[in-house]
């Protein structure tokens, strides 16, 4: 039976990406039976230049932060056996590498796969990794110490298609392989999820809804203002016992927007960021071969390539050190585009003039970069060399918003300026795997009672004064780690 508190307390939700669809689809399995989700799309489902609007995202438990690794295994388990999630969820595997640069086969990466492996096949988390009832695990990860062991990892009809970037594992580079893992349909998971909350019932989906507006009424005990609810761009106001903004790469300027007067380092600790990527249209006959193959990511400079979806797409991207940062990510109705895009839409065709390519958080209005499309061809090609006979006007680029963090670990918490307003984001290009969970640590950072408190260290990393103390260390010159991928922020401390 519900209790009191599921029946009475309401929740209002900002975004309909994944934090908004993980929340309210834990809501509704919880019981709770006043929920509403706004977002500023034509159907109330993510918006279509929403990063969770995608055709697929890599899903891994290799991480090098314990915390995100065992996330990581408890999520890749729901992904196998949760039936609103599993029907989208490919474990085709994944392959690492160190890539073709000079310290490709460095004593870094021979470590850094090495971690991989042990972190990927830890005992102490046996106890959360779960797959369907009469169905074997996929083997552990395990090192790629020459040819045999990468061919292992790929389906036979791809052994003769693979090329030279395959070549030399234990002589010129270093990787490794890990089984359990693979990929996800993003968009198609994410409907799902928020199509299961409706279902189930106390969820309303409301479309068209642009929040313009935070809605206040009396203060605490801190003399903070405590927010009841938001206006949207026509006039609706919605009103909740929690509130929680979940709007992505669009959460810096709507709070910019919704709280004006507030100081800038705490407007939001993550910035947008646009990170590139290539799309190519194969037949079906081009596609067979690769049914099968593992979601192959080059550790050196962030390229990943998946293998192509029901509709024969082949995509491959590339998350860097730093997106492009202008133009920025416009708060507006999101009607004709498809995907998210420059102003100016696609690319021009590989081979065309090249497009200004500053990298950083303050750089010039561009378009994706033409050199970022020529290396993503030509580390696709040293792959798979066939591709090169695929005609161009098959090939598109556009970019994914992200929402970064210095050190790649999210923000859930309250904001600190005012009472009653929960902030999500700051995904880092890594938040999605996590879909079928992530409602979940939302919910206990708002004290529900019916989820498992977050542990001490995730209080503190989710924080807001964890990314303020982040921005200062980086504005004062010093390094920060990241818990995710080995990107960073600062300058690297001499060792």
């Amino acid at each position: 039976m519900p209790s009191d508190s599921t029946s009475q307390t309401s929740f209002l939700i900002v975004g309909a990406g994944i934090y908004g669809s993980s929340t309210a689809l834990t809501l509704a399995r919880l019981g709770y039976k006043d929920v509403v989700v706004l977002d500023r799309s034509e159907d109330g489902f993510a918006a279509s230049d929403a990063a969770s609007n995608d055709l697929n995202k890599v899903i891994r438990a290799d991480y090098s932060d314990e915390s995100y690794c065992r996330l990581g295994k408890q999520a890749i388990s729901s992904w196998r056996t949760d039936d609103v999630f599993s029907p989208f969820y490919h474990e085709t595997g994944v392959v690492f590498r160190s890539g073709d640069g000079e310290n490709a086969f460095s004593e870094k990466y021979e470590k850094h796969c090495q971690r991989g492996v042990e972190r990927a096949s830890k005992t102490q988390d046996a106890s959360v990794e779960k797959t369907l009832e009469g169905k074997q695990m996929p083997r552990n990860a395990f090192l790629l110490n020459d040819q045999d062991d990468l061919l292992s990892a790929f389906p036979t009809a791809m052994h003769n298609q693979l090329g030279e970037g395959f070549q030399g594992f234990g002589k010129h580079q270093y990787g490794y392989a890990n089984p359990r893992g693979g990929w996800a349909e993003a968009n198609n998971a994410t409907r799902a999820a928020l199509r299961e909350a409706v279902r189930i019932g106390g969820v309303n989906v409301v479309s068209k809804a642009t929040v313009t507006e935070l809605l206040f009424e009396g203060s605490d005990g801190q003399g903070k203002n405590i927010v009841t609810g938001v206006r949207t761009h026509d006039g609706r106001s919605f009103h909740a016992d929690h509130i929680v903004l979940a709007a992505g790469s669009w959460s810096r300027l709507l709070i910019s927007k919704l709280l004006p007067q507030s100081n800038t380092n705490i407007i939001s600790p993550a910035f947008p960021s646009a990170q590139c990527v290539l799309t190519i249209q194969l037949t079906p006959v081009e596609s067979a071969p690769f049914r099968g193959t593992p979601v192959v990511v080059n550790l050196d400079n962030g390229f990943y390539i998946f293998e192509p979806n029901a509709d024969n797409i082949l995509k491959c991207a590339i998350h860097g050190d730093e997106g492009f940062a202008n133009p920025a990510p416009t708060y507006d109705d999101c009607k004709g585009r498809p995907y998210p895009s420059f102003n100016h839409g696609m690319q021009a065709s590989f081979n065309g003039d090249r497009q200004p390519s500053q990298l950083s958080k303050g750089s010039a209005k561009t378009f994706i970069p033409e050199d970022k499309v020529d290396q993503m061809m030509s580390e696709l090609i040293r792959l798979y060399p066939h591709i090169a006979k695929v005609d161009r006007q098959r090939i598109s680029s556009r970019i994914c918003w992200y929402s970064d963090t210095h050190d790649e670990n999210w923000l859930i918490d309250e904001h600190p300026e005012v009472s009653g307003l929960l902030v999500v984001g700051g995904d880092s290009g890594h938040a999605f795997k996590f879909l079928p969970i992530i409602g979940r640590l939302i919910l206990a950072r708002l004290g529900i009672p019916e989820v498992e408190p977050l542990t001490e260290h995730q209080k503190r990393v989710f924080s807001y004064a964890h990314h303020t103390s982040l921005t200062e260390k980086v504005n004062r010159g010093e390094h920060v780690e990241s818990a995710d991928s080995g990107r960073s922020s600062g300058p690297v401390p001499v060792k």
